[in-house]
């Protein structure tokens, strides 16, 4: 339970910073397509503003409401000056069209009042009524002044209403619109990368904050161990001088009960109990006190010369044989703890071998640094067994005390070594000790 709550921080965090990033989303977005239609809006005003213009001036241009056709097409070709005017375009009620054309789609069939749209192009119409001269009137003829001047040419004309057409060029709202789009497009961008940041700084901290309780947690439960460590070091202290007193009776009723060939063997089996327990007690010791390491400038080859009788003795009674490879490497190690490591390995590789094998111990050379191995063709360990093998106790040999490599690993850390066990189950064991440092 205490840890449920830190644990559902982040995830909370990310909901929100989920949450807001839509609602700021959602929010560009609106502004996206308000601005959209606002160009668009702009664009068909424009249009409008044109068809009516177009009306306004042919009606300003017609002499007694009547409109020469030559005259509309000059009209037509002064109001297409405009930069964005496209075509422009009168469709007669008889069919007939007065067109000014600059777009190379033509001028689309639009219904008035409606708006079409296209790559860069919009179109619109309106309708206008207005008189005009039949298109086989002289255009030098003028209209009369009165019902009998002249030639009485608006006897001619006549009144319709007429459609008028108008394409103009989008490409500045087209563009106005990509730019809008771009504009969302680094707004959701940048709001998604501040959201993103903001809720990691948050699960961040709160991360740290869990973890610093954590600490505390493991901070108070080493110091609880310690005490442990500490009092159970006490009590195997204390446990070794009446296990002494114990083996001194038994061993003087081995030597007093000359007659009793049983009494002397029940004596025996005492004392070899004792001397039993008394060496799980130091191994014990030796985990819940370890020793500092305090390196010094140490010669392998003098070192092993004088180890390897001591090593030898562990083959004893077996066809095992214990070989080591003068390597000429001075490095910086504590003389007695690497000894202590040394016999708790090859102990282990004498054992893995059974009655026959070899145990080789090598260094090798790196760069500044040297790694010491010491390797054995037995049994193996199991895969599963590998990660297991430095936990104190841990031990799948009968006779085996599972203390020996947790005390070698100990003995590495305290060096600044890092022990590490390669294992194939049939072919054998190398443990190395790695990172020592090598002296010049």
């Amino acid at each position: 339970m205490p840890n449920t709550f830190p644990k559902a921080i982040p995830f909370a965090v990310i909901g929100a910073g989920l949450c807001l990033a839509a609602l700021v989303i959602a929010y560009l977005y609106a502004n996206y397509r308000s601005d959209v239609a606002k160009h668009r809006e702009t664009a068909i005003i424009r249009a409008e503003t044109v068809l009516d213009g177009l009306g306004a001036g042919m009606r300003a241009q017609g002499r007694m409401g009547q409109h020469r056709p030559d005259r509309l097409l000059a009209i037509l070709q002064e109001l297409a000056q405009a930069p964005d005017i496209l075509a422009l375009e009168l469709r007669l009620e008889d069919g007939d069209a007065i067109t000014v054309n600059d777009h190379e789609d033509g001028v689309p069939n639009v219904e008035p009042g409606a708006i079409l749209e296209g790559p860069g192009w919009l179109a619109a119409a309106a309708r206008t009524s207005m008189r005009h001269f039949p298109r086989d009137v002289d255009p030098d003829d003028r209209p009369g002044r009165g019902m009998g001047g002249g030639r009485g040419l608006g006897q001619d004309a006549y009144r319709g209403t007429h459609e008028l057409a108008v394409v103009i060029d989008t490409t500045n709202m087209r563009d106005a619109i990509a730019r809008e789009r771009a504009q969302f497009g680094v707004s959701v961008g940048l709001t998604l990368v501040a959201i993103g940041l903001g809720a990691g700084v948050i699960a961040a901290r709160a991360r740290q904050k869990q973890m610093e309780t954590q600490l505390l947690v493991a901070a108070e439960q080493a110091r609880q161990h310690e005490r442990l460590a500490q009092l159970g070091a006490g009590l195997a202290h204390e446990t070794k001088n009446p296990l002494g007193v114990v083996r001194g009776l038994a061993q003087s009723i081995t030597e007093i009960a000359e007659d009793n060939a049983k009494t002397r063997e029940m004596a025996a089996s005492i004392v070899d109990e004792a001397d039993r327990t008394v060496g799980q007690i130091n191994f014990f010791l030796t985990l819940a006190r370890p020793q500092e390491a305090q390196p010094k400038p140490l010669n392998l080859d003098e070192f092993f010369e004088q180890l390897m009788p001591l090593l030898e003795t562990e083959t004893a009674g077996t066809n095992v044989r214990l070989h080591y490879e003068p390597c000429d490497l001075t490095v910086e190690a504590d003389e007695n703890l690497l000894r202590r490591a040394m016999l708790n390995l090859v102990a282990n590789a004498v054992r893995a071998c059974g009655d026959e094998g070899n145990v080789h111990i090598r260094v090798l050379h790196e760069d500044g640094g040297a790694t010491l191995s010491v390797s054995d063709d037995g049994e193996g360990i199991p895969p599963e067994d590998v990660p297991r093998v430095k936990e104190p106790y841990f031990s799948r040999s009968a006779d085996g005390s599972g203390l020996g490599l947790p005390i070698v690993d100990q003995i590495a850390r305290s060096h600044g070594w890092e022990m590490r066990i390669d294992s194939v189950p049939g072919e054998g064991t190398s443990v190395y000790l790695e990172g020592m440092r090598r002296i010049e």
